[in-house]
């Protein structure tokens, strides 16, 4: 991808945010907080037939926290929750090309560690299920 797709990219999720909102029927949410700048993330999520049926975010952040929620869960909906845990560090930061410092892929990479959380809580409620 080349850096000025990813900046015009970038800029229309910030613009036009995807799947941004609040979900008060959420099967599963999360809250995450990067420690080093105070960005917010919240991630909701509806899961169906071993899928993430819907998922959405909200949060306080800057614009790349935000833009990279919008664009990586425009990517995931639908995706098998057996495959959640392979959302990956590069799959996240390829949505910047190349521009990124390391304090802003801490702000990029905030939605990947929403995504884990996520993931852990689902493990544990599958665990409890089987019990």
């Amino acid at each position: 991808m080349s850096d000025l797709y990813a900046r015009e990219n970038m800029l229309d999720h910030i613009k036009n945010p995807r799947n941004r909102g609040k979900m008060v029927n959420a099967d599963i949410k999360t809250k995450v907080v990067n420690r080093h700048c105070g960005d917010i993330l919240s991630l909701y999520a509806n899961i169906e037939a071993g899928k993430i049926k819907k998922i959405t975010f909200d949060g306080d952040g800057c614009a790349v926290a935000m833009s990279s929620a919008s664009m990586i869960l425009e990517d995931i909906q639908g995706i098998d929750l057996k495959n959640l845990s392979k959302v990956t560090k590069k799959q996240v930061l390829k949505n910047f090309g190349q521009d990124l410092t390391p304090s802003r892929q801490n702000c990029a990479l905030l939605v990947l560690e929403g995504l884990q959380q996520l993931n852990k809580k689902l493990n544990k409620n599958a665990k409890k299920d089987e019990e």
